[in-house]
């Protein structure tokens, strides 16, 4: 089936970057109906890599088409037949002057791509500002969401629907503990020599710059707007660039409180919650990447505790949720649910997590 343009009708990605996220993408994608036609990165074991995972979960498909670089692609798909979307999943950090996700994003829009980009959306709020007017005075009609698959989280969706109800009563602060070990899933990533630990990379070679919004954006799900910062940063993997823990205050425009940490372990560390939620009513608990969400309350006309488990489905299924509001954007109009209003709001904090650390004082938010 045709388009009136005379494109095949469907979601067709090229996945731009072929590094551990892209692992984490590509169930996701197939289970949201789209067909992934092209690969894109400068490292050709890479793409082989991500060719070869794709034939096991799609044996039927054809083998995408792999480029050094989105440019080539560009070049080789001028009516938009082989893909009409990316998945932009190179890092996040300024070259030669350049947010390189400002670079990929604006070009691919440029030409008339509908675009998925990884978070952080850039380095620079100026930067995301720049690429928010490149799409509405550009490429209107595409889609542009920027992949902050926390808030599609299961997990995260369970509490949000508990505070509603009132589970918990009255909301008075947020515990939370964004942790990892430099040895787990993404060690690759943290292994000495590699982009993290270049200090030219700053600040998106750090950890905590980073991965913090993850945890951010949940907070403002159920916390509302954050107003300001203090805290304070360090570094617990030594070869690496930049804060890899911190522990700070986040206050919010109610002027309740949440207190914010993160954590790479070097080595082991334990399965801890990644949020704990206290109310006048009660307490609620979602533990770490294996997910669960528990609901603790006193049992009604008494002071038995009482618990109970409201979700239990783990971090790895948030990313179904993401692609399937960025596929049904496309195929739907409807308004993705992954705005870059959202991320630059999340990178003010996250920015402000540095800056505090930096600083030894409050940052106010704007």
């Amino acid at each position: 089936m045709m388009a009136s343009d005379g494109a095949p009708v469907g979601v067709r990605v090229a996945f731009i970057g072929c590094g551990n996220i892209a692992t984490y993408h590509m169930k996701p994608a197939l289970k949201a109906g789209a067909t992934i036609t092209v690969l894109v990165d400068p490292n050709q074991k890479a793409r082989s890599m991500i060719a070869a995972l794709l034939k096991v979960h799609d044996s039927s498909a054809m083998a995408p088409q792999e480029f050094a670089s989105l440019k080539d692609a560009l070049l080789a798909d001028p009516g938009r037949t082989l893909f009409n979307a990316v998945d932009i999943m190179v890092p996040s950090f300024v070259v030669d002057g350049v947010d390189l996700h400002e670079a990929v994003a604006s070009e691919a829009l440029r030409a008339q791509r509908h675009v998925l980009l990884e978070k952080p959306v850039t380095t620079h709020p100026e930067a995301a500002l720049r690429l928010d007017k490149i799409h509405r005075e550009v490429s209107p009609k595409c889609v542009l969401a920027i992949a902050e698959n926390a808030q599609y989280w299961p997990e995260v969706l369970a509490t949000k629907a508990s505070l509603d109800r009132g589970d918990i009563g009255e909301l008075l602060t947020v515990r939370v503990k964004a942790w990892e070990s430099a040895t787990g899933e993404w060690a690759v990533d943290y292994a000495e020599g590699g982009w993290r630990c270049d200090e030219t990379k700053l600040p998106s070679a750090s950890f905590t710059f980073d991965s913090a919004s993850h945890w951010i954006r949940p907070l403002r799900m159920w916390m509302g707007r954050a107003t300001r910062v203090v805290g304070v940063t360090g570094k617990s993997v030594k070869h690496m660039a930049g804060v890899s823990c911190s522990q700070h205050i986040i206050q919010f425009e109610s002027k309740k409180a949440a207190i914010f940490e993160t954590m790479l372990a070097p080595k082991a560390i334990a399965d801890e919650p990644f949020f704990v939620l206290q109310g006048t009513e009660g307490e609620i608990v979602v533990e770490g990447f294996g997910g669960g969400c528990t609901l603790h309350t006193l049992a009604p006309g008494t002071n038995e505790p009482l618990a109970r488990e409201l979700c239990r489905v783990g971090w790895d299924a948030s990313y179904i949720g993401e692609y399937a509001d960025f596929v049904a954007a496309i195929t739907t109009g409807a308004p993705t649910k992954g705005p870059l209003s959202e991320a630059l709001a999340d990178l003010h904090v996250v920015r402000a997590l540095i800056s505090s650390g930096e600083s030894n004082a409050w940052v106010d938010l704007d």
